[in-house]
């Protein structure tokens, strides 16, 4: 199980809670999220997520699995799938990024600031936890599954070393 933007193994949990007991499920945290660091330089391409799930998959000696993403980690999974189609029994994605369709949903602005070269590093230093509020509760249907611990979460694994550097990236 592959998670989105900023996020880590806890978007999956209910996932596997729900379905443990009758699949082996393994979530994986992308280099720079949740409780894994990123290698000093190391560049967030989907490429390179992309060869960190097939890496991880061999030292677990998976070499049949179903693998599940959501938003970012649903674009990263689409192109495990392109690039590693023999090794997947089947694909998930739920509520995937990739192909924009700019007629159905506007950008967040949190990746309008990304996007700027000057605001983007002057990001890495803020407190992020009203943006992290607020990306929940676009992200949730059901909002009442959003409270305070949750959202500490979330910011507390974005201020991990180096996290902010390539959460920015």
């Amino acid at each position: 199980l592959v998670h989105g933007y900023a996020a880590s193994v806890q978007t999956w949990e209910p996932w596997g809670r729900e379905l443990g007991d009758d699949y082996r499920i393994i979530s994986i945290d992308l280099p720079g999220h949740g409780l894994t660091s990123a290698p000093a330089g190391y560049q967030p391409t989907t490429s390179n997520y992309v060869d960190a799930i097939n890496a991880f998959a061999a030292s677990q000696h998976l070499d049949h699995f179903v693998l599940a993403g959501n938003s970012m980690g649903g674009n990263i999974a689409w192109h495990y799938a392109l690039a590693h189609p023999e090794q997947l029994n089947a694909l998930v994605l739920v509520d995937a990024g990739g192909w924009p369709d700019a007629s159905t949903e506007r950008e967040p602005i949190i990746f309008k600031l990304l996007s700027n070269p000057i605001i983007a590093p002057l990001l890495r230093d803020l407190d992020n936890t009203r943006l992290t509020r607020e990306g929940l509760e676009k992200a949730f249907v059901n909002r009442s599954l959003i409270n305070d611990a949750m959202v500490s979460r979330y910011t507390d694994l974005a201020r991990a070393p180096g996290h902010r550097e390539i959460l920015v990236r």
